[in-house]
């Protein structure tokens, strides 16, 4: 039976196998309500200094602001990871400090944190974004978490040992897999969205990137696997430009990728339009630069003009092409992170 008093009800969080209600006044102060609070425990045999279930409306807002404050700090990190990490491993001198794995284990540990900070809520409580959502997020962030770890003041190839050079090349297999992972379980979470034209059109480009990233850096793999061996069969000139045509095309139809990944993602209600305009624009720049290079891979070498000095060269490099699916993966793991719950079948 309802009556109309000025009471504020304030539902206790479950104790026990119990679930209490209480009626506090209005005009009472937070204090005051913690010890109707408390006392109403006791009376109901619970001891009111061991209470923990009410909490003042105050330090219910202080605590949502400080989580929303670690979200979007976790976030913005994340967004930062791909560009510190690739900023770290140009950076050769790094090389000859003795702590330099120290750095990349430290910036993969948070990487690992801020990740978890965003997509942790979701293994707690029902969630109506798809697990796809988070499981593209996490492939998209992966390979910049491991070039973090793994190649912090490795340089470039001419400036890196044949082994350093072996170990580079595997960890690109790896991320061009993961990259080829990623937005193609992106397609099925578009699809979860209602979004099906682009993301169709994403995956018909991610299928044949990931393929031809894969056999171009496998190609390198095995040069530099024969390097470690002492092997120093120069490479035939059809190899040669056989591989110069499989990276044009990878890191082609991966900024294309983006581009679509990002028209999808906006079309599904997970970003802006504003970004999504400054993603497309960076692409069409980017293709427009690799296009007017030309097919025939850039020689990088301490002869020729630093490599981040010539922007043709610099959108080329294989990893550079995995920049922008770098944050849309932030954006992915944070999206799947604060999706709103669904209801109960109670509600």
């Amino acid at each position: 039976m309802k009556t109309d008093v000025p009471n504020d009800l304030y539902e206790m969080e479950p104790l026990g196998d119990n679930r209490f209600t209480v009626a506090v006044p209005i005009s009472a102060d937070a204090e005051l309500k913690r010890r109707i609070m408390g006392a109403s425990c006791g009376r109901s045999g619970i001891s009111g200094s061991g209470y923990l279930g009410y909490s003042s409306p105050d330090r219910k807002t202080s605590q949502g602001d400080a989580m929303r404050a670690a979200e979007k700090l976790s976030f913005i990190i994340l967004c930062a990871l791909p560009f510190v990490a690739i900023a770290l491993a140009a950076a050769r001198p790094l090389h000859e400090l003795s702590g330099h794995d120290v750095i990349g284990g430290l910036l993969f540990a948070v990487a690992l944190a801020c990740a978890w900070r965003l997509v942790g809520p979701m293994t707690t409580r029902d969630r109506s974004a798809p697990p796809t959502l988070g499981l593209s997020g996490v492939f998209l962030v992966a390979p910049w978490a491991l070039i973090a770890l793994l190649w912090v003041g490795l340089g470039a190839p001419f400036q890196a040992s044949a082994l350093e050079n072996q170990h580079r090349f595997v960890v690109l297999v790896i991320n061009a897999a993961l990259i080829g992972a990623g937005f193609m379980v992106l397609r099925d979470a578009l699809r979860a969205h209602g979004e099906h034209f682009f993301s169709s059109a994403l995956f018909a480009a991610a299928v044949p990137a990931s393929g031809l990233y894969l056999v171009c850096i496998s190609i390198t793999l095995a040069q530099a696997t024969m390097a470690v061996q002492g092997e120093r069969t120069p490479v035939p000139a059809l190899i040669s430009h056989f591989y110069d045509v499989l990276e044009f095309f990878a890191c082609l139809l991966t900024y294309v990728c983006t581009a679509l990944a990002a028209t999808s993602m906006n079309r599904a209600g997970m970003l802006s339009k504003t970004a999504m305009r400054v993603l497309v624009a960076l692409c069409t720049v980017i293709l427009v630069l690799l296009v007017l290079h030309g097919i025939e891979f850039p020689d990088i070498s301490g002869q020729t003009a630093p490599w981040y000095t010539q922007p043709g060269v610099i959108v080329r490099i294989p990893a550079i092409p995995w920049l922008m699916p770098g944050v849309l993966g932030a954006i992915l793991l944070r999206t799947t992170g604060t999706a709103p719950e669904e209801p109960s079948a109670a509600g």
